[in-house]
């Protein structure tokens, strides 16, 4: 019996280069152009295979990521690689997830769903025609199709007209060490899948999901108790003038009533989450008492969660920190007193109309910008 062939891709992730992560490659693909044929297989099998995808009816996929990984090339038996293809696209996708900048209107956004990667098996001369696998309480079923009379179609919550940030390479080259522990896959893994912006996921489940990802990374329970003492092994200590600026923001004060025995607003949204989470996995999800609503916990998990994996892994001796990351560590209270979602561009007629968590970005990134000038400035003024 012959081998079997099969490529591998991301239908709704479209690359404009290359890209090169250690023995991980992505190239790009365009309709009869890109990659061409490489011996395996042809750009015809290519076409065929994608024409199955599409972004809206009669506009099938035209261009899309390839991926590679080892040894493997497009057109050979995916056996040896398959499962490691799948950990690639928890890495790549959790790695361009941590490289987003939230509220920036149109700049840079995706959510974990552009990262569908599809390993398709295929003949030769035949790949237009293909089998797919669903699943069932019960087991599983495998259908039949040809592309001509079926489409995969891109979900309407997936947005293909976003370009997503490159994924950190730092962080990928972190997660694809042999060192990483399981269960950071396993965190990763939660991560990614309460950012899929699907509305068949109710907000609770990502918080409960959410949460359980600081639990695997951290080696933690449940417990409220537990969640602020390892962030406090983990967090830098702000500036006197950083402390003073938030304890000046009106928000401070809610945090501080509502978790009076918290030292800093970034442990009282600790022990608000663990009770977001408690709620929503045993009821009781609603009520006025909390400062933060559920959607301003999760956009903020977004950011902080990625920061917290570099810091452990930094702690580890396995990552080295950079410097707007260390920065946005010491002002993690600031994004705190910030309500995300309590942020409207037309409460004050004449008013800054910027969100204030890009504020604090802006003025992190002009800090490191300084940074690397600096030994140029002061060369160049000796």
């Amino acid at each position: 019996m012959a081998e079997s062939k099969a490529i591998a891709f991301f239908p709704w992730w479209s690359i404009e280069q290359e890209m090169t992560f250690g023995s991980v490659r992505l190239f790009q693909y365009l309709k009869k152009k890109l990659p061409g044929d490489n011996g395996l297989v042809s750009q015809n099998d290519i076409d065929d295979v994608i024409s199955a995808y599409s972004f809206r009816p009669n506009a099938r996929v035209s261009q899309c990521a390839l991926l590679e990984v080892d040894e493997w090339k497009l057109g050979g038996s995916p056996d040896a690689v398959v499962q490691k293809m799948f950990l690639v696209r928890d890495i790549l996708g959790f790695s361009t997830l941590a490289a987003r900048s939230l509220f920036r209107e149109h700049s840079g956004y995706c959510s974990f769903h552009n990262f569908l990667l599809v390993v398709q098996r295929f003949r030769e001369g035949q790949a237009d025609t293909f089998a797919y696998t669903t699943r069932r309480r019960d087991g599983g079923s495998i259908n039949l199709w040809s592309s001509d009379e079926f489409a995969f179609q891109r979900p309407i919550h997936v947005n293909t007209s976003l370009r997503p940030p490159r994924p950190q390479e730092a962080l990928v080259a972190l997660l694809l060490r042999d060192d990483v522990p399981p269960s950071w896959f396993e965190a990763i893994r939660e991560f990614n899948h309460a950012n899929t912006d699907s509305l068949d996921v109710p907000l609770h489940v990502e918080t409960v999901m959410m949460k359980s990802a600081f639990e695997q990374l951290l080696g933690i329970g449940v417990r409220a108790e537990d969640f602020e003492r390892a962030l406090k092994g983990l967090l830098p200590e702000p500036r006197s003038e950083l402390a003073e600026r938030v304890r000046e923001h009106s928000l401070s004060e809610k945090w501080r009533k509502a978790f009076p025995r918290s030292a800093r607003p970034i442990y009282a949204w600790a022990r608000e989450f663990c009770a977001r989470r408690g709620g929503a996995a045993h009821g009781g999800r609603k009520g006025s008492h909390y400062v933060w609503s559920e959607e301003s916990h999760l956009a903020f998990c977004s950011i902080f969660f990625p920061l917290i994996l570099k810091r452990v892994a930094n702690s580890r001796g396995m990552y080295e920190m950079q410097g707007d990351d260390m920065e946005r560590l010491e002002r993690i209270d600031e994004y705190v007193v910030a309500d995300p979602m309590g942020h409207s561009e037309d409460e004050e007629e004449g008013s800054d109309l910027e969100h204030p968590w890009v504020k604090i970005d802006n003025d992190i990134e002009l800090h490191a910008i300084a940074r690397r000038m600096w030994p140029y400035m002061a060369g160049s003024s000796a």
